[in-house]
């Protein structure tokens, strides 16, 4: 597979790409396993980076919605850091 890192075309493949591997997960192992919440994650970060700040905002608070309410509010994926949502809207 490609390595899809610059661009706002790259980014709209890899969001498309990866909107299809969260269908597969969510049939396979379902909406709350680790996998389908970490890809969804990566789905937001490329809304973000294809210039969809919004939809990546949303996509952000939806998923940790669904991540506390998996994981609990103590787990380590909701720590934040540097690269996440903060920085989302930064690029144009």
């Amino acid at each position: 597979m490609p390595i899809l890192d610059e661009g706002p075309t790259k980014s709209v493949v890899a969001g498309g790409l990866i909107r299809g591997a969260i269908g597969r997960l969510r049939a396979r192992t379902g909406p709350d396993h680790p996998n389908t919440l970490a890809t969804r994650n990566n789905l937001a970060h490329w809304r973000g980076r294809s210039g969809d700040a919004a939809g990546a905002a949303a996509a952000y608070e939806e998923l940790l919605a669904d991540r506390l309410r998996v994981q609990g509010p103590d787990h380590p994926d909701h720590t934040p850091h540097p690269g996440g949502m903060a920085r989302t809207g930064s690029r144009s």
